[in-house]
Formats: structure tokens, sequence, C-alpha cells
């Protein structure tokens, strides 16, 4: 996705400048946790989901935040946009 490249970049300018130790794959897990979350609308699945895969549980504490972060930007952009909400307002009888 578009996040996990611009996180690799921002990964490979921080490596190169030797300012802090940085592990690739996880700013590109979490780059791509983001991408995820926001399309498919479902931030604490990813961030559970994606934990689990790595089995590195540590991974649920970076991801949280910043799922959550862009979740919220997400959505404001949409009501900025005018965009109608993901889901429906009402649930009707034919819908139960």
């Amino acid at each position: 996705t578009v996040g996990a490249g611009a996180a690799l970049l921002i990964v490979a300018v921080v490596d190169a400048i030797r300012w802090s130790a940085v592990d690739v794959s996880t700013v590109v897990a979490v780059a791509a946790s983001v991408a995820v979350a926001v399309g498919l609308r479902s931030p604490l699945t990813v961030v559970f989901l994606l934990a689990e895969m790595t089995g590195d549980l540590v991974l649920a504490v970076y991801l949280a935040p910043v799922v959550l972060l862009a979740t919220a930007l997400d959505r404001r952009a949409d009501r900025l946009l005018g965009r109608p909400p993901s889901h429906p307002a009402t649930v009707h009888d034919e819908d139960a």
C-alpha cells in the first residue's frame, strides 16, 4: 500500500542518518495495518489480528494508537467531505 511504502521510505531515511535503530518489518506492518483498518473500517480487528498473526502481542501496543488516530482522521475527513456514513443509520425490518 501507499502507507507502507511511505513508512518504508521514512525508515530508510532514518536509518541512513543513523538516528535510531528501527525495525523495518514492524514499521511496514503498522503502516499496512492502517491501510487495512481504514479500508475495511474495522480497527479493532486489525490490531488484534496482526498481533496474533505475527506472534508479537507487544505489537498491539504500537498498533492501537496508530490505528485509532488513522481511523479518527478518516472519519473526520469523511464528515468534512460530506460522504455518507459507511453503515446504515437505521435498521429496517427487511434487514433483520
